[in-house]
């Protein structure tokens, strides 16, 4: 098994990480660095993970957002540093509306465009976070009138695809467009070399289930396009960025996921939005067993490869 989204954003927790793999059988891994505008980016948690063992992991790294204001912003350069330190592709979570916020800028920036284009020089994939969960936008979620819609964001991620159609892109989290596969399927037609994962961030299961057939029909039709991958995050205790996840926590994301692509039986939603069914019970796709292997071994294994 190969997990192709994990958040590695401490060195200290290096050895949880190293257990997580082995409990789950993952030969191979995916680190996906974010950026900090106090100390830059996670960058160098990763590269010491990559250093430690070169054979079971790569690295997503991030652009150091700091010097954007000071004038001294060179993206072109910098990814041809992380190319250098050993990284496999670019990290751009600047298509997440509240970091593109605090930043300044969005995927259509010119400083963008020439990470973006510099990457598909170097053959590193970039790994993009587009929006967030549709319900963020309705009554009582925590966007407002003050940020482009939803629809908004993922019609500039298509301007994005057209601008960079040689690049090989993968958007985490299905788009958040999982109550929108038809459209989905629209755009992984349109631009050959975009990808997906299955980084759930705990939002896709409820309205993947509610739809099941088409849900399956959809990763029958896509599975090749379609990468493993879990949102497990290993940050330290005292980070501010997201809650502290413990190994446990960690090990009961994968296998939940696990068990929702693979089983024909129940997972408990993790992530009731606005009734509060936190016992709620959604029936998991039980994908073909070649299928499931697809996305978690054979697709993972082509990207690391370079052998789209």
């Amino acid at each position: 098994m190969i997990d192709t989204h994990v958040h590695l954003c401490s060195t200290a927790r290096y050895a949880e990480l190293e257990a997580y793999c082995d409990a789950l059988g993952i030969t191979r891994c995916a680190l996906v660095s974010l950026p900090d505008l106090q100390i830059g980016t996670y960058n160098a948690a990763i590269l010491h993970a990559l250093r430690r063992r070169p054979d079971r992991y790569v690295g997503f790294g991030c652009l150091d957002y700091r010097d954007w204001r000071r004038g001294s912003f060179d993206t072109s350069a910098q990814v041809r540093t992380l190319k250098e330190q050993g990284f496999f592709g670019l990290k751009l979570w600047i298509g997440k509306p509240l970091v593109e916020q605090q930043i300044g800028m969005d995927l259509l920036s010119r400083p963008i465009a020439d990470a973006v284009e510099t990457a598909g020089e170097l053959g590193m994939p970039v790994l993009v976070h587009v929006a967030d969960p549709p319900e963020f936008w309705e009554s009582g979620g925590i966007y407002g009138s003050q940020l482009p819609t939803f629809r908004e964001y993922i019609d500039s991620f298509g301007s994005f695809l057209a601008r960079h159609p040689a690049v090989q892109v993968i958007c985490a989290h299905l788009m958040f467009l999982a109550g929108g596969l038809q459209e989905l399927s629209g755009m992984l037609s349109e631009y050959p070399e975009l990808l997906l994962d299955t980084a759930p961030g705990r939002w896709c299961y409820r309205i993947l289930s509610q739809q099941r057939e088409e849900a399956r029909e959809f990763f029958m039709r896509e599975h090749r396009r379609i990468l493993f991958g879990t949102d497990s995050m290993f940050f330290s205790e005292t980070d501010q960025l997201f809650p502290y996840r413990h190994l446990s926590d960690n090990l009961q994301t994968a296998r939940q996921l696990i068990c929702f692509l693979e089983t024909d039986g129940q997972i408990t939603d993790p992530y009731p939005w606005k009734d509060g069914a936190a016992l709620q019970q959604l029936p998991c796709l039980n994908l073909p067993a070649e299928l499931c292997r697809e996305i978690e071994e054979t697709n993972p294994a082509r990207l690391l490869q370079g052998i789209w």
